[in-house]
């Protein structure tokens, strides 16, 4: 698990978007970070956890050769 301190007026989906490159995490990010589920803007030093996930290689019967 990945720890990222906040800057000020950072907010949580800004900071899920730009670590995972969408917002699909964004549930269980957050149930990892129930203090900060209240919060609109992160404060300076506020702690996120953000977890490492497995990539699922993605098989939609399309190949190249």
């Amino acid at each position: 698990m990945v720890r990222y301190i906040a800057k000020e007026g950072e907010r949580l989906d800004v900071i899920i978007y730009a670590y995972y490159g969408s917002l699909t995490a964004f549930e269980e990010v957050l149930g990892k970070n129930i203090h900060l589920a209240n919060k609109v803007e992160l404060n300076l030093g506020d702690i996120v956890y953000l977890p490492r996930f497995k990539q699922t290689p993605i098989n939609n019967g399309i190949s190249l050769w």
